[in-house]
């Protein structure tokens, strides 16, 4: 079930090393040292290879094991896993799966947390995510059916998981003959927005394709790439990004960020009066990262529905630029795992379509939204636990 390690905000990749250390020999049991180090107690820097203390200085690493303690409890038991060198920790409310490697010399060489799982049945997490925020919207489908849902038809704010739509429109111009995936782009000034993502830092010419800007823009949730693609599209005939869910670019929403003026101003304004707003943008310059660092302003986003995610992301599941990063779902638990999120302060949205070897497909779809910070650690936690315990609501 758990067998391939999640990039995830709640995992931590500490340090990973195959050589042998040289340094002071640790005595300490591999199941003692998880203990101490999570509950703060009586770990040095002789237990820690000098190249991890490189890579992770013991002040840093102290602080984590504080935040981890503070986030999840105090570790009650840790025992060995199903492999060498992994190991169950346990909490009162959480388990947590580590793997540890030692060098030759017995130090601590390596420290990855692969999993963090919230100890609660599917049922009782399906009932507590309209918990985690003001407003909250899912749906859970299995093979079509309603297994689960809440505000499924409402439309919320969900930040990067607008790119769903972006990506149907680019495949449904594709197929329409009218572009394709080996195009050329061109990387223009004009194109470039803040992260997430890397092309903005490409230099100004730069050719890719479209199949590298479509995977760049949701695997990476690249922001630059997005506004290329949705540039490309708007060349297209009838099939240019439109509607509440794809209105804005990228660096149309951080440049509304940067001025809650405007940004109040649009959020009110009736549509024609917003696409005036927006042709003012064309000329300002894009702000910096501090200067969009704010909480969700109504308004100011790219809104939909659980149902309308789901049915996009169910349509274009097939593609690529959706399989290269699974999100919250380990891959060895599903045959292919689609996935696009979303996020702002105040904003989080997380999209599957996920198939298991017998052809079953299930859908998920959830949406939190409220003018202050989210508890993304609790939300993350009670996904990653769903999402690996899905098959058994069909039992």
């Amino acid at each position: 079930m758990m067998k391939r390690c999640l990039v995830l905000p709640v995992t931590l990749l500490l340090y990973a090393l195959s050589a042998l250390s040289v340094g002071a020999t640790s005595s300490m049991s591999d199941a003692t040292f998880l203990r101490n180090l999570w509950n703060e107690q009586a770990v040095t820097a002789n237990d820690l290879s000098p190249l991890f203390l490189k890579a992770v200085p013991l002040e840093e690493l102290q602080e984590l094991s504080r935040q981890f303690k503070a986030d999840y409890g105090e570790a009650t038991s840790v025992v060995p896993g199903a492999t060498a060198g992994e190991f169950n920790l346990r909490t009162a409310t959480h388990d947590v799966l580590i793997t540890l490697g030692r060098g030759g010399d017995g130090t601590i060489t390596s420290l990855l947390i692969k999993q963090i799982q919230v100890r609660a049945s599917p049922k009782e997490l399906l009932s507590r995510l309209a918990d985690f925020g003001h407003d909250h919207g899912h749906l859970l489908l299995r093979n079509g059916k309603v297994i689960s849902q809440a505000s499924a038809q409402t439309d919320l704010a969900i930040g990067s998981g607008f790119k769903i739509f972006v990506l149907q429109q680019l495949e449904d111009g594709i197929n329409a003959g009218l572009t394709g995936w080996d195009t050329i782009l061109i990387l223009e000034p004009r194109h470039k927005s803040l992260p997430s993502g890397t092309l903005q830092n490409w230099p100004d010419g730069h050719r890719l394709t479209v199949e590298t800007a479509a995977l760049l823009m949701i695997s990476q949730s690249d922001n630059t790439a997005t506004d290329l693609v949705m540039d490309h599209l708007a060349e297209l005939p009838a099939h240019r990004p439109g509607g509440n869910k794809a209105l804005l670019t990228t660096r149309q929403f951080f440049q509304l960020k940067a001025d809650p003026i405007l940004a109040a101003e649009f959020s009110s304004a009736s549509a024609e009066t917003r696409r005036e707003l927006l042709e003012r943008l064309s000329k300002a310059e894009l702000p910096s990262v501090d200067a969009v660092s704010r909480p969700y302003q109504p308004g100011v986003e790219w809104y939909a529905s659980p149902e309308d995610l789901c049915a996009a992301l169910d349509r274009i599941a097939h593609l690529p630029a959706v399989t290269a990063n699974p999100g919250f779902a380990l891959e060895d638990d599903w045959h292919s795992a689609a996935f696009k999120g979303g996020s702002e302060i105040g904003v989080l949205n997380h999209t599957y379509v996920l198939d298991e070897a017998d052809g079953t497909r299930w859908c998920f779809s959830a949406t939190w939204n409220q003018t202050e910070p989210l508890d993304e650690t609790a939300i993350h936690a009670a996904l990653g636990t769903l999402l690996a315990r899905l098959p058994e609501l069909a039992e």
